[in-house]
Parts: structure tokens; sequence; C-alpha cells
């Protein structure tokens, strides 16, 4: 009938506008998520150095976020409190390397005025300037040197890269790569890139996306 016809191209109207309103909500919460995660990206952070055989490289790795990570304190967050964009995790840590094993040399808190930070706060065992074995680390740790070849807001690429796999503490190889004479830079190779991006976002920053919406009709 035709009442029954104005009814079914009534409701076949309305779902459209639905499907079309869940769409446009996909795409906006979607570009949400692409603008905070951009915005996470928004500064190249501060490098940790290394200190190995006499020279400082810049450590694209921060290998005390997962000391810091499994060992959880509420006092984190008075030594490393971020007070600048370009170095979220509130710190800039320097290692080196004796032997074939990693040491945590020294830690400077970013909002201690640059101080040197207590290592005993952190570590049970040591004193306040003791040198810190890294046993905790088991990682590949990216170093870069030489002639900065590329930098944006989010990324830099240096001519000469270092490779560091180490293993509960321990040096078991380096490698080094030439950038001026690939097109494929290890830093954009797994896993490094992985932990390069994981260490890298800063969190607090995507703590209130929201959840993909649900448009009823």
């Amino acid at each position: 009938s035709f009442n029954n016809k104005k009814c079914l191209g009534f409701f076949k109207a309305k779902t459209e506008i639905g499907f079309t309103m869940k769409k446009y909500a996909c795409i906006f919460n979607f570009a949400l998520l692409l603008f905070l995660f951009q915005q996470a990206f928004a500064t190249v952070q501060t490098s940790d150095y290394l200190i190995y055989e006499g020279d400082t490289l810049k450590m694209r790795s921060f290998p005390l976020e997962s000391y810091l990570e499994a060992h959880p304190n509420p006092i984190y967050e008075t030594l490393f409190e971020s007070v600048n964009t370009a170095c979220w995790r509130g710190y800039v840590a320097y290692w080196t390397i004796y032997n074939d094993s990693l040491f945590l040399s020294d830690i400077w808190g970013e909002s201690l005025d640059d101080r040197s930070v207590d290592k005993s706060l952190i570590f049970t065992d040591v004193n306040e300037k003791q040198e810190v074995f890294a046993s905790w680390v088991s990682d590949d740790l990216l170093t870069v040197f030489g002639e900065r070849l590329f930098l944006n807001t989010a990324f830099d690429l240096y001519s000469y890269e270092r490779v560091f796999s180490v293993r509960s503490g321990k040096v078991i190889a380096i490698n080094d790569y030439d950038n001026t004479k690939t097109s494929t830079p290890m830093v954009n190779m797994e896993p490094l890139v992985r932990n390069y991006i994981q260490y890298n976002i800063n969190y607090s920053n995507l703590a209130n996306v929201p959840e993909q919406e649900t448009v009823l009709t």
C-alpha cells in the first residue's frame, strides 16, 4: 500500500543517513587519531649519550626506560618530570662501555635544572655516584654520528649509524652502517624502528583519544 511504501522509504532514508553519520564519525576519529599521533612526534627527542672508546655517540635508544617500566616508583614523577617537549622522558642518561659491558654512568634530570640524579633513589644497591651495570638491557642500541643528512619535526638522519647488540648488559656485537652509500638507513629497518617509535611516543598526548563512536539511528 501507499502507506507501507512511504514507511519503507522513510526507514531506508533514515538507515542511509545513519550509515553516512557512522562513516563520517569513523573518518573524524581516524583524523583525530592521526593528528594526536603527529603531535606525539612533533619534536625530535633529546638523545641519551654513549661513550665508547673515547667517542661520545648520540643514542636513538633509551635503555633506562625498560628498567623504569619494570620497577615503577612514584618518585620518578618528581625526578623525571618533563618540562620540555624535546625530552618527554624528563632526563638524559649517559652510558659507558667498559670491557664489552654496558654501564649507566649518570642521569641528568630535566626538572632538577639538569643536575645529576642520585642513582641510589632508583637502584637500591648502589650509591649516588656509582656506575650501574645495565644487566636489564637486552636490546639492539642504535647510535648515530657524523653529518646530519636529514631533519624534520619527528626524525633526523645522520651519515653513520652504529648498532650495539647488548644481551643482559654484555655487548655481543657491533655493526656500523654508512648512510652516505645506501638508500636504506638502518634506522628504517626492523626492529629498531619499532623501538624508536615506541620510546618517542608521548603517551600522555594520546590519553584522551576517544573510543570509536557509534551513531544510533
